[in-house]
Order: structure tokens, then C-alpha cells, then sequence
């Protein structure tokens, strides 16, 4: 954990060339072709070390239940009143950092907790390519298709370093003794693909726009979040970390509008008098969307006892039903494919890695309807405008629970309750949302 800061002059990477280059070709007059490539080095900062020891040093005392109070020896009871201990701060000028070894506060401070950083640390990079054709099909009719790569090398991640085996506990942690909690190490050592095909449909009528929108892709990773920590610290399952993005979505399709109501002066119809003026300054836009589902991972409650790994189920059938409830009563998936790890056997893992099945998909419709007056010869507008987010009310369903769970049954052998497992139960999105407002230009 010594050293100087790796970003500074002695332990920066020197490889952070990042070039990027693009390419614009008109092949006749009415398609263009385009094509890019760009190196971003990864711009993670030392977040993770900021509130880490012994930067800040917390030490929490918690009672042997809920009725009690915390205890301390040589007082009888922790409070303001009659003093809270006195921390037990590391010693600095050495060095090296330890857990505190006085026999009179193992009880209460069992191990200390951290992360860390490689002392010369070598940022990763990100990847970036595109190519594009765009065909202007009429004046007011555009396409466009392209495909769009992405490869982010040595991504930053919490590696546990104080992981155990399976079935070792504590005892088998690498830094046992000394620490029996878990240590990421932040370094470059993840990875990021993504891959889609990206089209758009554009057509223009007079001051109005209709547009369509769809992108098949797929993304993979070894860990959901940027630096989050790994699915499996145990070094024999680390290729258990590489799955589905937790944001892939293999379809996306968007249909987005905007459209001036063609009447009022200056447009088609109702353009004189008094009508004119009732009728003309309408706007109406929004957007539908409809996406596939997120992955998600189906966890085993078998105990692993193992640090820093996360246990996932058995999988029995090679082939997982995706039955589509919406309810606590019906599944969503067949929750019979799964096992849980059985007990009666050495402590491991499970079979199945992270991101093996999809969600629900989801769909939304915004939609806004604007009035905009003219004042001055249309120095001054004022316009008021009407929104409504999740127009339709329509639900979109959460993951199902995936933790494999026995259902309950009724005394002739059919399903009471699935407890929880295969079911959906909650959603993730609003239901729908009404607003107005106004605004002044001048």
C-alpha cells in the first residue's frame, strides 16, 4: 500500500496516446459514406481511495443485540456521555499499516478493511469505430444503416485479492490472519466489447420531423459496473466474470416525432382571421420506445463460504422455459431448470455464470403538446405547453427474483406460492406523470 500516487511523473503510464481519426466520402450526390477510429485513455480517477484506510479511519462498535448497549472495556456503556473510545489510528511514518493486535480490542475490531492500488499502474484504453452510409433517398426522405464498435482494454476493477475457495471461509483467506475481510485491488484489469448495427429513418414535412430508430447490438464485460468488484474472486473462476452486460439490450427501437399542426398564418389551412389565431401556434412531439429486457444472474442460497465469491445455482435443464408472468402467481421463467448447489458434497461453486437469462422488455410513450403566441411581430413569444411522461400508464416489469427458493404447496400437491423464486414483483418504471408549464421569450 506504499508508494508514490500513480499518476505522478515517476509511475504514469508514458502510453497515453490517444489518436482518433474520421473520414467523410460523397459517392454521388445523394449518399455519403463515413467512417471513424479513436483511442480514449481510460480517465478512472482515485475515487476509490479517498474514503479507504487509512485516508479516513472508521471504527464502528455494534451491541450483542438490539436490547443491549455497547459495551467497551473499561467502560460499561459506549456513549457521548461517557466517551467514546479513542480511535486506534495506524502509524504512519512506518510505513506499513496493520489491524490492531491489542488483545483487548480484537473483540471489538476484528479487522480492518481497505483497498489499494498497484504502485505502477498502466491506464487502460478505450476503442472507438464506426462506419456509416447515408442515402438521401428524396428531398425530404433520408436512411441511414451503420455499424458502431466498441473495446474498452484493461478497464478498471476491483480485484479481490484476500478472496478464499470454496468452503474454506475466512480461514482460507490469502491474508489470514492479518485480514479477514476483503481487499480490492483497483487496477487494469477488466474488458468491455460492444457490437451494433444502428439505422435511422428521417423524413421531414414542411417545419415538421418523423423519425424512426433501431439498434441490434450486444455488449459483454467482466463486471457490470465500471469498477465494480469481481462476480468471482477465485482465481480458477474468473472466467465466470465474462457474460452479458447488465445494460445490454439486444433490440432498441424509437419512433420520435415532431409535428406543427398546419394551421394559423403562415401555414396551409386557417391561415386568415380570426380563426387563424384560435387554431394556429400547435405543436406536438414525443417518443415511443420499445427495448428487450436486461440480464440477469440466477443465484443459488447454498452457502458458498468462500470470500469474495458470489454462489450462483446448478442448472439441470439445458433448456430454461420462459413462461412470461407478470404476477406473483405466475413465473416468468421455469424456475425448475435451476438447482440449488447441493450440501451433502464439497463446498463449490455453481454452474451457472452471471447474465444467463433476460428480463421483460420495456416500453414508454412520451408525448408533449406545446400553444406558442406571438407578440410584436414575433419579438416576444409566450408558449405553454402540456407533457405526459408514460402516456399509455404501461407497466415495465422489474427482473423476476432469482434466488433459487422450493415453492410452498397446498395438501393436494399444487403450488400455494413460489415464495418469491422465477416470479416478478415489483417494476421499474413511473406510472404516468402529467405537468405543464410556460415560458417567456423575448
Amino acid at each position: 500500500m506504499g508508494g508514490v500516487p500513480c499518476d505522478t511523473g515517476a509511475t504514469a503510464t508514458k502510453k497515453n496516446f490517444a489518436p482518433r481519426i474520421g473520414l467523410a466520402y460523397r459517392l454521388g450526390a445523394k449518399t455519403v459514406i463515413r467512417t471513424g477510429f479513436g483511442i480514449t485513455v481510460d480517465p478512472d480517477n482515485m475515487r476509490n481511495q479517498r474514503n479507504a484506510f487509512p485516508a479516513i479511519v472508521n471504527q464502528d462498535y455494534s451491541p450483542a443485540n438490539t436490547y443491549q448497549f455497547v459495551t467497551y472495556p473499561g467502560v460499561s456503556q459506549v456513549s457521548l456521555r461517557n466517551g467514546v473510545p479513542a480511535p486506534q489510528f495506524p502509524d504512519i511514518p512506518v510505513g506499513v499499516f496493520k489491524p490492531s493486535t491489542t488483545p483487548s480490542l480484537t473483540t471489538y475490531l476484528p479487522s480492518t478493511g481497505t483497498a489499494s492500488f498497484p504502485q505502477y499502474m498502466n491506464r487502460g484504453y478505450i476503442e472507438s469505430w464506426n462506419f456509416f452510409v447515408q442515402r438521401e433517398v428524396s428531398s425530404t426522405l433520408s436512411v441511414e444503416a451503420g455499424y458502431v464498435g466498441t473495446h474498452a482494454i484493461h478497464t478498471m476493477l476491483g480485484v479481490n485479492i484476500n478472496g478464499s475457495a470454496p468452503g474454506t471461509g475466512n480461514a482460507g483467506r490469502q491474508l489470514c490472519p492479518y485480514l479477514t475481510t476483503d481487499l480490492n485491488f483497483y487496477e487494469p484489469f477488466g474488458w468491455v466489447k460492444y457490437h451494433g448495427l444502428q439505422t435511422r429513418l428521417r423524413k421531414r414535412i414542411g417545419w415538421s420531423t418523423l423519425g424512426i430508430s433501431y439498434t441490434f447490438a450486444k455488449a459483454l464485460n467482466t463486471a457490470d459496473n465500471g469498477d465494480s468488484a469481481l462476480f468471482r474472486a477465485y482465481p480458477m473462476a474468473t472466467e465466470l466474470n465474462e457474460g452479458l452486460a447488465g445494460f445490454d439490450r439486444t433490440h432498441t427501437f424509437q419512433f420520435f416525432h415532431y409535428y406543427q399542426l398546419p394551421f394559423g398564418h403562415g401555414k396551409k389551412w386557417l391561415n386568415h382571421g380570426f380563426i387563424a389565431q384560435i387554431v394556429g401556434g400547435f405543436q406536438i412531439g414525443g417518443t415511443i420506445s420499445r427495448y428487450s429486457g436486461l440480464p440477469f444472474t440466477v443465484n443459488s442460497s447454498t452457502p458458498v463460504n468462500a470470500g469474495g465469491q458470489t454462489q450462483t445455482s446448478d442448472q439441470i435443464n439445458s433448456q430454461v422455459a420462459m413462461l412470461g408472468g407478470h404476477d406473483a402467481n405466475h413465473p416468468y421463467f421455469d424456475g425448475s431448470a435451476f438447482a440449488n448447489v447441493p450440501t451433502n458434497i464439497p463446498a463449490r461453486l455453481g454452474t451457472t455464470g452471471r447474465n444467463i437469462l433476460r428480463g421483460p422488455g420495456y416500453f414508454n410513450w412520451n408525448q408533449n403538446i406545446s400553444r406558442t403566441f406571438a407578440f410584436r411581430k414575433e419579438s416576444i413569444k409566450l408558449q405553454f405547453l402540456g407533457e405526459a411522461f408514460n402516456l399509455t400508464n404501461t407497466p415495465s416489469f422489474a427482473n423476476p427474483s432469482a434466488t433459487v427458493n422450493a415453492p410452498s404447496l397446498n395438501s393436494d400437491g399444487s403450488i400455494r406460492s413460489y415464495n418469491g423464486y422465477s416470479v416478478i414483483t415489483s417494476t421499474y418504471s413511473s406510472a404516468r406523470q402529467l405537468q405543464v408549464g410556460a415560458k417567456l421569450t423575448f
